[in-house]
């Protein structure tokens, strides 16, 4: 097996979002050690939403609670939303 094929299938996933036509982050999902901690929406911006490249674009859950306008908290919150919901879709069954 190809261990690059095999990232593709099983690595992190960037979601790619505009803000703007010239504003662009990306949605991954947590880590399963952060995953209790997305219920908090301000950290659900901290975890989830990330440069091009992966890396945390704040410092804190805090500084998003304090400096992220808040229609911009609720975007990004509602597409955290959406591709949680994408990924863990069930798959549609067939009925026989």
């Amino acid at each position: 097996m190809d261990f690059d094929t095999l990232m593709k299938v099983i690595g992190v996933k960037l979601t790619r979002f505009e803000l703007t036509d010239d504003v662009t982050v990306y949605i991954r999902l947590p880590s399963i050690k952060d995953n209790v901690e997305v219920a908090d929406p301000f950290k659900a911006i901290f975890y989830c939403v990330v440069d091009e490249t992966g890396k945390q674009i704040f410092d804190s859950a805090e500084q998003v609670e304090k400096n992220v306008d808040l229609t911009i908290q609720l975007k990004l919150n509602n597409e955290i939303g959406r591709v949680f919901a994408e990924a863990f879709k069930p798959e549609e069954v067939e009925a026989k």
